[in-house]
């Protein structure tokens, strides 16, 4: 039993060390991608305000979650969520 815990000890190790390489090109292209819009960087997040509500995008997974002026959104991938707030319902987008 012994070894299958070594074992999981060492994929975690190796998943930690993908995540750590990847995650700041993922926070980057987000950030790129949500410009025009107004959001905060957090911890392992990037909340994108708008009008009525919040949406939290969670780049290294691609989850995203919240509420828009006109019904909740989930989701998953950078570019169904800027396709989802680029809907002229939500008028969120930062002028000038």
């Amino acid at each position: 039993m012994g070894d299958m815990g070594e074992a999981f000890k060492d994929f975690k190790e190796v998943k930690q060390k993908i995540r750590n390489n990847k995650e700041p090109q993922r926070f980057e292209y987000a950030m790129k991608s949500l410009s025009d819009y107004n959001y905060k960087k957090e911890y392992d997040k990037i909340i994108v305000f708008l009008n009525k509500g919040t949406v939290t995008f969670y780049p290294f997974t691609g989850w995203f979650q919240g509420q828009k002026p006109y019904g909740n959104i989930k989701g998953r991938g950078i570019d169904k969520l800027i396709k989802q707030l680029k809907n002229p319902q939500c008028k969120n987008r930062r002028v000038g």
